[in-house]
């Protein structure tokens, strides 16, 4: 941490704070300094796992409850992401339907999205997202209309938009258009 180095546990003769206090503080009012349009709630994530705390389900009930706000602007996108087996997915948040959408193209209730979270290892971080950001960040990454997972399974690049899931095989599959 900064403030265990021993530079900050000297005394500044001038204001009898530790040396640095002044610099971090100043940096910090400078940067608060900036208006944002951004909700307080951007930025904030939760974690559930295998024994997680009421706390943490507290604060997933925040973060739903502010990804729910769309008046008088939407205050953010509630993602999730996490591996389930061995697939490293991301989850989309409905406030309407009060469901997640899986970046594999199912729908998902909270309930199975918290149960998934109970097994060791498949631990699923929540995070609030600047509006209108949620799609790309928990679905499709690259935006070229095809959802990461089944670009994975389909041994595309999820983050290259010019690498897309094709059909070589000449056989019909729940993937063709």
């Amino acid at each position: 941490m900064l403030l265990n180095n021993p530079f900050f546990q000297q005394i500044d003769p001038l204001t009898g704070q530790p040396l640095g206090q002044v610099e971090i503080r100043s940096v910090e009012a400078f940067i608060m300094a900036f208006p944002s349009n951004m909700a307080p709630i951007v930025g904030q994530q939760v974690t559930l796992r295998a024994g997680s705390s009421a706390d943490a389900d507290a604060r997933l009930a925040l973060l739903e409850q502010r990804a729910a706000v769309t008046t008088p602007v939407p205050e953010c996108d509630l993602i999730a992401k996490g591996n389930v087996g061995c697939d490293e997915l991301g989850y989309l948040y409905d406030p309407v339907a009060n469901a997640f959408m899986s970046s594999e193209g199912e729908t998902v209730s909270q309930g199975q999205l918290r149960a998934l979270a109970q097994t060791p290892g498949q631990e699923i971080t929540f995070t609030c997202v600047p509006p209108g950001t949620g799609e790309r960040a928990a679905l499709d990454r690259d935006r070229d209309g095809h959802f990461d997972a089944l670009e994975l399974a389909a041994g595309s690049d999820p983050t290259d938009p010019d690498s897309t899931p094709n059909d070589e095989d000449d056989q019909s599959d729940d993937c063709d258009d």
